[in-house]
């Protein structure tokens, strides 16, 4: 029987120190009555489970179960009666049960199955940091406050937390239970394979679909949680819940008596006895990773194993010392260690149990399964460990003493160990019964003992099958020219069509509509929109589809090649890719420019879809070996019209050469590409041209709104800047046409400080610049980014609101992909196009004949603000800017001259000194043009191609001055090459920027840059005179003496060989490098002896003793002399030391003075200068200011300097009195 204090005890979950049971409590009543309801309560937390599993979601049970305790806390403050005090524990007990049964419910629901070990890990971490803190803040706020202070403590608790459960859970539903058929066969981690289905160890194997058919129907109609309780498996781990359960409550009951009498401690000492129990509980994660690794069956056996020597070993602890101290607190440590590793493996072995069970039994369970349940009946057996472990402990302590309890739970923990060892993981015994069961004969009977798997797997393969032929079926039914209008209305398969619902792709536009239905049955496409128009997903769908249909795998090689002309656009359709394929199984590789060849060589091979730019593309074919490209399906080619032009046509040559002729080929581009050439060089068979813009109005979108501003040349800069000040609040991008313009006007403008944030973009970033800036753009909301064309096709910026084009573009097609940036998928956007006067007239007439509506606009006078002062005084100030702005200029510039279109670009029409003196320069740089260059050629031509810089500031090309023409000072100074700081930057410009000319960079001999060279370098005939004419017609000379041979000059070419030193020092032979000793003799740099001279001074052990004699010698000479000095040094100095000892000691100092030498000057000149007291100072000149000194700072430093006077009475006579006066001034 229960004693009052006792279920006083129980019924408040822990002892305040000796206070007496309440005078309620001494109503008789009958205990056997509080036993059953309390059993009646847990029991009832299985049933909740059920109801929790039925229910929609996690969050009305969680939340209901909160309510509930509060209520329940209520009755318990408020109650005075023993009835009421009853009633207020069941429904306490029973409230916490279903809030701790659903939340691990719905940890099991959210949490992979191959890491729920971990989870319960921390799940019994944070119990154990409740259990010590619980009665740790009870216990002081019992005893500063009062009773009912604690229970309001409590209250605030519930509150909280269902705060906490109304605003997380309800926002971040957790995942949906999947419904058996969906979900994956295999269950847990790699090393948890004991969850696997077994098959059934008799004379003949079953498969389990077959099982499942041959149970009874009054078994399949059985509820969930009884046929848990029928698994033997969930049985033995509901034991192993029930033995650690009794080991805590047996503690919890016993421990603090036993100290108390043995070790005369108080509450305080009892309390701190447990965290010796507690802290380990806090390595709970680690023990359940463990578990995830390496299953459940071997942390549930040790644990209980190593716990029984523990056990046994407390019946030592008998009297008070501080050994005895010490080993109970290390037994206590042990025994806590080894029950922390056995909960989270416990808890994951239910989760597992009840997982395989429901795949066992799918219609049993219903689609939300049965976690709840299992882990009610988790909760069933904890809560029945905890009453039966004080009645169990309190009667053995009583009857037998403190060891007997401590062996008979070390049975308990050995028992619990066998049953682990035996059913944890439900594969041993099966194993043994296995392989206890005679050789099957049946018809029906497997090979092996993996046979209920294997069906599986057949079963799955053939749905499979069964897929594939539906969905080939489905696509070779579809009609391309049906209205389709959402993606469900295609026979996509299904992990194409879960990545795009994932990433909210449901409706077609009109480019998707018309290419993937021609695409899914594997037609050429010649795809052509308008910007913004989702042609990325009208190409990438199609390839996802048409691999999956041929089931390919990483086995089967390169499957899909994509090809983009910039890397961002590449970077872009990748996460576009990875989006909507995250549930397929192929691999995907981006190989793009700026990235480690090596690393990509590497996986290379495996891939089944790439995404690309040419010239990486290339690279690999013509390095990677392992590369393979023979089985390739499908090409697809985005913004085509830009690939296929003179930049990159010798590199798409070269890899199509490479691919396979039988292919699908799919182009897509705003402005697609009809020629005849181009289709046959790709080798197109009989390809579907899908224009659906084609016969609209405007092939831009409707809802961008496009402007034009005609600003002459020298004012652009002014109405950009003024146009930036007044849309602070927007998001802008820039186009410019070169580089090293986006480099000066973003470097100007910043130390302008518009307001707004700026950013610059081109081709010669580093790869990762050029990703982190495009990643700051598209998430900033306010911006402005100054770029060239790398970003003008193809990449998508949210909400760009102005699009501006600072230089005029080369053609309609780049003024179209230009302002695509903006007014994206139907949405709003703006643009605005900067024209000079002299481009007005020919840029609208191409506008007009691409159907490109744009209408005039006039910059506000009144906002207009000029910042023609300030780039002059930053260009003054800053060399490295006025550099940068002269290759701007010049980058410009040429930029306009080798553009094709003349009734756009007339060089001659430009204002280029203007403009020049816009940017701040004091003067138009001038440029030498090359003739016949072709635009495209040049501006996409390979940089390896070219020279590192493109663009040149060589004051050259001009015209040359006349003989006799007079030149000002101001035309020199104009001339002038930057002698100072830009000399080096200067001349970079001419030896990097400059291409190479037709004659091989050769120059005349009268140009300017040979000034102090050598004008001639074959001297003219004697016979010859200077003045004489050249008579018509080649005339071969032949000049000997320069090279081995004569050199024949027959041409001018061979002429200009003469001037140039490189070409002919490859005509003469290699010069001799001579070096000159002391005498000015000269040697040659290395000079060998033979070996016959060497042979006449001796052997060589003769020579090398000579050489060591020799060297002897010189060494021990210089050590004596060295010697000699520092001995000598040193008796000088100690005699310097005697003597002045000696004249200190004998008091001695010499008061005559020296005799000054008669050389004419007076000895008192020196001192005639110094001012006296007496008399006027002489003036002295004033200090001149520093560069970096004002009139204020030699006033504040005025008062500190003041000049100190030497009095006088009289002009000194004698030599005493200057020693006097000299003295005085060294004090």
């Amino acid at each position: 029987m229960i004693t009052k204090a006792g279920f006083y005890t129980f019924i408040y979950g822990e002892r305040v120190g000796d206070a007496p049971a309440p005078p309620f409590l001494k109503v008789r009543s009958s205990n056997a009555l509080i036993i059953a309801t309390i059993a009646t309560a847990v029991f009832t937390v299985a049933i909740f489970g059920w109801f929790a599993d039925r229910s929609s979601s996690r969050r009305m049970p969680l939340l209901l179960g909160l309510l509930a305790l509060g209520g329940s806390t209520a009755m318990l403050t408020v109650g005075n009666s023993l009835g009421v005090l009853v009633t207020g524990r069941f429904f306490q007990g029973l409230s916490a049960a279903v809030v701790w049964t659903v939340g691990l419910a719905l940890l099991s629901d959210t949490i992979a199955k191959e890491d729920i070990g971990q989870a319960m890990g921390y799940v019994a971490a944070a119990t154990s940091l409740g259990s010590l803190l619980g009665p740790l803040l009870g216990g002081v706020v019992y005893a500063h406050a009062g009773y009912y202070v604690v229970f309001a403590m409590g209250f605030i608790i519930i509150g909280v937390d269902i705060i906490l459960r109304l605003s997380m859970i309800e926002k971040s539903v957790a995942r949906q239970w999947d419904s058996p058929d969906e979900a994956s066969p295999d269950i847990g981690s790699a090393a948890n394979q004991d969850d696997e289905v077994q098959p059934m160890p008799a004379t003949v194997i079953v498969p389990e679909s077959e099982k499942a058919a041959m149970t009874p129907k009054w078994v399949q109609r059985l509820p969930p949680l009884i046929t848990l309780l029928r698994i033997p498996r969930l049985l033995a781990a509901m034991f192993g819940t029930l033995a650690a359960s009794i080991f805590l409550a047996s503690f919890d009951s016993t421990l603090p008596l036993y100290v108390k009498d043995i070790f005369h401690w108080n509450s305080n000492g009892a309390g701190l006895i447990f965290l010796s129990l507690v802290i380990p509980a806090l390595l709970g994660p680690v023990f359940g990773f463990f578990s995830d690794k390496y299953g459940t069956r071997a942390p549930i056996t040790i644990g209980y194993l190593a716990a029984v020597p523990c056990w046994i070993l407390l019946r030592f602890v008998t009297y008070d010392s501080i050994g005895q101290k010490v080993l109970l607190c290390a037994l206590l440590a042990l025994i806590g260690l080894f029950i922390t590793m056995v909960f989270p493996a416990i808890m994951a072995e239910i989760d597992h149990t009840v997982a395989l069970e429901e795949k066992r039994r799918p219609e049993g369970f219903g689609k939300r399964g049965a976690a709840a349940q299992g882990f009610g009946l988790f909760n069933f057996a904890y809560a029945v460990g905890s009453l039966v472990g004080p009645l169990w402990a309190g009667s053995v302590v009583q009857n037998y003493g403190w060891g007997t309890m401590g062996w008979s739970l070390g049975i308990l923990s050995a028992v619990a160990a066998v049953v682990a060892f035996i059913w944890a993981g439900g594969r041993i015994m099966l194993k043994v019964f296995h392989n206890m069961a005679p050789p099957t004969t049946g018809r029906k009977s497997k090979p092996s003992g993996r046979g209920g798997k294997n069906d599986v797997r057949s079963l799955k393969r053939k749905r499979d099958v069964e897929d594939h032929s539906k969905l080939q079926k489905a696509v070779e039914e579809l009609d391309p020219k049906g209205e389709i209008k959402s993606f469900s209305d295609l026979p996509l398969s299904e992990p194409t069509a879960k990545g795009l619902k994932a990433s909210h792709f449901n409706t077609l536009t009109d480019i998707q509509s018309k290419s993937i239905p021609l695409a899914l049955k594997g037609k050429d496409i010649l795809g052509a929109a308008k910007t913004g128009s989702g042609k990325t997903l009208a190409f990438l769908v199609p390839v996802l589809e048409n691999l999956y249909r041929q089931k390919w795998t990483e086995l089967d090689g390169l499957g899909a090649l994509i090809i983009s002309p910039t890397r961002e656009l590449a970077i872009q359709i990748f996460e576009v890719l990875r989006k909507i394929g995250r549930y397929h199984t192929f691999s995907a590789g981006l190989v793009i420019g700026g990235r480690s060849l090596q690393e990509e060589q590497e996986r290379l091979g495996r891939m089944n879809i790439l995404v690309c730019t040419p010239g990486r593309m290339l690279q690999h074919m013509d390095q990677t070996a392992a590369f393979e490209i023979d089985n390739l399906q499908m090409l697809v080619m985005d913004e085509a019209d830009r690939i296929m032009d003179m930049g990159f046509s010798k590199a798409v040559d070269a890899i199509v050469e490479h691919l396979p002729k039988q292919r699908q080929t799919m182009l897509f581009s705003a402005t697609q590409t009809k020629k005849v050439s181009d289709l046959a060089r790709l080798s197109l068979r009989d390809p579907e041209y899908v224009a659906v813009h084609e016969a609209a109005a405007s092939a831009t979108p409707t809802t961008l709104q496009q402007y034009y501003v005609v600003t002459p040349l020298a004012e652009k800069l002014d109405t950009l800047f003024s146009f930036i000040r007044s849309n602070l609040k927007a998001k802008i991008i820039v186009f410019l046409s070169s580089g090293k313009q986006v480099r000066f006007v973003y470097e100007s403008f910043r130390h302008l400080q518009p307001g707004i944030p700026l950013m610059h973009l081109h081709g010669r970033q580093k790869q990762a610049a050029r990703l982190d800036i495009t990643s700051k753009f598209s998430s900033s909301k306010n911006s402005c980014i100054f770029a060239t064309d790398v970003v003008a096709r193809g990449l998508d910026f949210p909400a760009v609101d102005w699009v501006i084009q600072l230089d005029c573009p080369e053609d309609a097609d780049t003024y179209i992909h230009r302002v695509g940036r903006t007014a994206r998928y139907e949405r709003a956007g703006k643009s605005v196009l900067f024209l000079d006067p002299s481009e007005e007239e020919g840029m609208l007439k191409r506008l007009e004949q691409k159907k490109v509506p744009i209408q005039m606009t006039k910059p506000r006078s009144k906002k207009q603000q000029s910042i023609k002062a300030q780039l002059q005084n930053m260009c003054f100030q800053d060399p490295e800017l006025k550099y940068l702005g002269q290759k701007a200029f010049v980058s410009y510039t040429r930029s306009i001259y080798v553009q094709k279109d003349k009734d756009i670009f007339k060089i001659n029409d430009y204002d280029l000194e203007g403009y020049a003196s816009s940017m701040g320069l004091p003067g138009a740089p001038k440029i030498k043009f090359q003739k016949g260059d072709d635009s495209k050629k040049i501006k996409n031509t390979p940089r390896a191609l070219l020279s590192s810089d493109e663009d040149s500031d060589v004051e050259a090309g001009s015209k040359k001055p006349k003989k006799g023409e007079v030149r000002t000072k101001y035309d020199r100074m104009f001339e002038r090459r930057n002698q100072d700081v830009l000399s080096g930057h200067y001349s970079k410009l001419i030896a990097e920027d400059e291409p190479e000319r037709p004659d091989n960079g050769l120059v005349d001999a009268d140009e300017d840059n040979d000034f102090l060279s050598v004008k001639r370098v074959v001297p003219m005939d004697e016979d010859s005179s200077g003045d004489e004419e050249v008579a018509s017609g080649p005339v071969a000379k032949v000049i000997p003496g320069i090279g081995r041979e004569p050199i024949v000059v027959d041409s001018k070419r061979r002429e200009k060989l003469l001037k140039s030193k490189k070409k002919l020092l490859k005509l003469k032979e290699k010069g001799q490098k001579l070096v000159f000793d002391e005498d000015g003799v000269a040697h040659q740099m290395y000079e060998l002896e033979d070996e016959d001279d060497f042979a006449r001074r001796g052997t060589v052990e003769a020579q090398r003793a000579k050489f060591l004699e020799a060297e002897t010698a010189r060494v021990q000479e210089a050590d004596l002399d060295d010697k000699q000095l520092a001995k000598s040094k040193k008796r000088e100095k100690r005699e310097k030391k005697k003597a002045r000892e000696a004249d200190e000691k004998a008091g001695i100092v010499d008061k005559e003075a020296p005799e000054l030498a008669d050389d004419g000057e007076d000895p008192l000149a020196l001192l005639a200068s110094l001012p006296l007291d007496d008399k006027e100072e002489a003036p002295t000149g004033k200090r001149p200011k520093k560069w970096f000194e004002d009139d204020s700072d030699q006033e504040r430093e005025a008062p500190k300097k003041k000049r100190r006077l030497i009095e006088a009475e009289d002009e000194p006579e004698t030599l005493e009195d200057l020693e006097a006066l000299a003295a005085g001034l060294l004090q």
